[in-house]
Order: structure tokens, then C-alpha cells, then sequence
């Protein structure tokens, strides 16, 4: 059955408990559909490029390009500062080699350490959830397989705490996770604390569900984030959780409208075949249903209250 998140007084609480943490030993990405007009991780690699040049660190000074799927202020062909694709393989290394030894290196003369995915998890007792590549994407065509491997072989480290913490991967390109990831497994069973996903946006994109059935996994869930359109053909057979929510508005960049009626359907399907069901947000006060309800008031993304309910749950 699926785990209900226990707080229903602050609803804004559970986006810390969902995240938990991100491990980015790569980062920058193109388009690919939809989904990507309004891209949050486009526009925080602008702001995490002047932050990393300020302080001489070698990360986000690769830019990259916009393709057609942008949307205003954004434009097709221009530069995307700073979201260029860059492979970090000495993270991703140090992680694999299940060390406890910490390693730098020399930039412009100062010795940088670098924060190793021990730092993100091993320092607390608590259970976390740690997104892999939130700034990415782990199948992008240009990530090599065996620096793929490296990031799997990170998230199965040996010591207890490591361990019991459970790893996201998210992908809008399921068709090589489906032909890769049997090789990379290796013949091994699936990990329980390895979770893997795709986004569907809309019925269009319904199909990345069923790459995602081929792909061997102990969970699977589905991010229908940003809402764009119904997802009434969505298939949940096999599938254990489905993310949902609206899009975010920031820097003038509008949101596009989440429809009430997308939602309702989408979270009566779930209940249907027993799949755990999370509505993040509405993405903007404009999208609210309930704009008189106390837990929606006052959020930048509309808050999360469905037919005055909030639906945090967890496979």
C-alpha cells in the first residue's frame, strides 16, 4: 500500500523530504521535448556560473545552446550560460571507490576539495533520498557508458548509512536507460535503494512509461512534471509512484496553465491500481483550486491542496 508523508499541517514541508539531497557529479543538458521550455536547471546553471566564476572554480563555465523547445524570454539558438554538459569523473570515481579518503585539486593555485557523495549522506542517522543528476540528464548521448557506471556503482557503496539512503534517476531519454541498464547491472538484481524514472509531460510522451517497464528496477515511478496536457493513456502497469505538479514561474518566464479536471484524473487512476501518489504544487497561484484554503495562501507555487486534500505519498 502506499506510504502517506505523516505532516499535513505544512504541506511545504515534505519538498526538503522528497529531495532530500542531489549528488551532481555532472551537470548541463539540451532539450528534448516540451517539458524543457521552462527548464529550472537551465536557469540555475546561469546563476550557478557566475557563483563558481566568482569563486575560480572550474564547474558551469561550459555554455550551451537553446534549441527549439525554449520558451520566451529564452530564444532558439542562443546561448545557455553556463549548461553545457561537463563530466566531473573525479567525483563520480571517488564515489565508486567506496573510499573514505578525500581528494582536491590544484585551480588557479588554490587546492579545491571536492564534495564527495560520502559528505551528502554519511553525516546524518536519518534515512535520506538523494537526486542524481538534478542538473542533468544520466542518458544524455553524450555521457559515455562507462561514466555511467561510475554513478551507479556510487550509489551501491558498501557502509550502512550509504546504504539504507535511496537514489532517484529521472530521464526524458528512456530509450537507451532501457538498453543500458542490463549492462550495467550486470546480471545483478536490481537494487532496492536505486529508483528509476522518466518524465511524461503529456499524452504524447505517454510512451517513455514503457521503456521504463523494460528498464530493470526495484522501483519505478513517473515525474508528470511540468503537467502540460492529460495523461488519460498513461499506463501504470508496473509503476510504484507517479510525480505530479505544475509548472514553476520565475524571471518572467509564464507558466503554463495545469487544468483541475488533468490532476483529478490522474490521481483517481492511481488509486485505482494502487500506485502511490504525490502532487507537488500548483506552479503558480494563477492554477490554485481552492484559493480561500489556508495551506495555499502565500505560496509562490500555488500550494499543493487538491479538493482539500494534500497527497504525499510514497511507494
Amino acid at each position: 500500500m502506499p506510504r502517506r508523508y505523516k505532516s499535513k499541517k505544512n504541506p511545504k514541508a515534505f519538498h526538503l523530504y522528497f529531495q532530500g539531497e542531489k549528488w551532481n557529479p555532472f551537470h548541463g543538458c539540451d532539450d528534448v521535448s516540451e517539458g524543457c521550455g521552462n527548464c529550472y536547471a537551465r536557469r540555475m546553471a546561469r546563476w550557478q556560473k557566475r557563483l563558481h566564476r566568482k569563486r575560480r572554480h572550474p564547474k558551469y563555465q561550459t555554455d550551451g545552446i537553446c534549441n527549439r523547445f525554449v520558451l520566451p524570454p529564452d530564444k532558439p539558438g542562443a546561448t545557455a550560460p553556463g549548461f553545457g554538459l561537463e563530466l566531473h569523473w573525479d567525483e563520480a570515481r571517488y564515489a565508486a571507490d567506496h573510499t573514505n579518503k578525500r581528494i582536491s585539486r590544484v585551480v588557479n593555485g588554490k587546492r579545491l576539495s571536492l564534495p564527495p557523495l560520502a559528505e551528502l549522506c554519511d553525516h546524518t542517522k536519518t534515512q535520506r533520498r538523494v537526486f542524481v543528476g538534478d542538473m542533468s540528464d544520466l542518458f544524455h548521448k553524450d555521457i559515455p557508458d562507462d561514466f555511467i557506471r561510475l554513478v551507479f556503482q556510487g550509489t551501491q557503496h558498501p557502509s550502512p548509512r550509504r546504504a539504507e539512503n535511496q537514489y532517484l534517476i529521472l530521464t526524458k531519454r528512456p530509450t537507451r536507460m532501457a538498453k543500458l541498464w542490463p549492462k550495467i547491472l550486470a546480471g545483478q538484481t536490481p537494487p532496492e535503494n536505486l529508483w528509476m524514472g522518466v518524465s511524461v509531460e503529456s499524452n504524447k510522451y505517454v510512451h517513455r512509461a514503457d521503456y521504463l517497464r523494460q528498464t530493470p528496477a526495484h522501483i519505478r515511478w513517473i515525474s508528470v512534471e511540468p503537467f502540460l496536457g492529460p495523461v488519460h493513456k498513461l499506463d501504470l502497469t508496473n509503476i510504484d509512484w507517479v510525480v505530479s505538479g505544475g509548472e514553476s514561474e520565475d524571471r518572467g518566464q509564464l507558466a503554463r496553465p495545469l487544468q483541475v479536471a488533468w490532476v483529478r484524473e490522474l490521481r483517481d487512476k492511481c488509486k485505482q491500481h494502487n500506485v502511490a501518489f504525490m502532487f507537488k504544487q500548483w506552479g503558480n497561484p494563477r492554477n490554485t483550486q481552492d484559493k480561500t484554503d489556508a495551506r495555499n495562501i502565500g505560496d509562490p507555487n500555488g500550494g499543493c491542496v487538491l479538493d482539500g486534500q494534500v497527497h504525499h505519498e510514497f511507494p
